[in-house]
């Protein structure tokens, strides 16, 4: 296509990284190389509804023209973190061996402080 890269297509990887991970297909299979690529630069990528409220932030980041995505991967990280603070806290993680800790205990060494 002829258009110099930047840090915006590394975002627009991420992108597809994370709807692959999400849905367990790879975004834009086609039945050739050819029809994957032709599809990756007409068509902006389409979050699944299982991103849940990191669906906007994946759509942006998956555009089709660059100067609609992110800047950088900084804004994008600020906006992967405006989500996350958003939702609420995971349930613990219940890990093999390792008794939990009561409910609201301040001795949970997993606790996370903060989510910045």
């Amino acid at each position: 296509m002829g258009v110099q890269l930047d840090a915006r297509s590394d975002l627009y990887s991420l992108a597809l990284v994370l709807v692959e991970g999400v849905a367990g297909k790879v975004p834009f299979s086609a039945d050739t190389t050819i029809g994957m690529l032709t599809a990756r630069t007409q068509r902006s990528l389409a979050a699944p509804d299982a991103l849940g409220p990191l669906a906007p932030v994946v759509e942006r980041a998956g555009r089709v023209d660059a100067n609609e995505r992110y800047p950088d991967a900084a804004t994008m990280r600020a906006a992967l973190a405006d989500v996350g603070d958003a939702l609420p806290p995971p349930a613990p993680l219940v890990l093999a061996g390792i008794p939990r800790p009561p409910t609201g205990s301040k001795n949970n060494p997993l606790t996370v402080k903060s989510r910045r």
